[in-house]
């Protein structure tokens, strides 16, 4: 899943309820990619489908963000660390030149 669909789980956060037609409604799509939307977020456990044609956002779906920013963390955290201690090394440098 691409990061277009953010934007439409991030509208449908704010409703209590949504169906396709909010989506055709808001983002001027047909009729098809609303609904194709929908079924892709309800498949990645986002959204719950509740009724014949409502959707309503899960717990997954409304801590999406908080949920990216702790993985993308979690997977360069190493990387951060090294990029800190690389700096540190570069100032330590830079000090030790002019005071030599």
């Amino acid at each position: 899943m691409d990061f277009s669909y953010y934007k439409y789980l991030k509208f449908i956060n704010k409703q209590p309820k949504v169906t396709y037609h909010n989506l055709v409604d808001r983002y001027k799509l047909d009729t098809l990619d609303a609904r194709n939307v929908l079924i892709t977020l309800a498949k990645n456990e986002y959204l719950t489908h509740i009724g014949d044609t409502y959707y309503i956002s899960t717990f997954k779906g409304k801590h999406f963000i908080k949920s990216l920013v702790s993985e993308w963390l979690f997977k360069n955290l190493l990387a951060i660390i090294d990029l800190i201690i690389a700096i540190f090394g570069v100032i330590i440098a830079f000090i030790a030149l002019f005071k030599g």
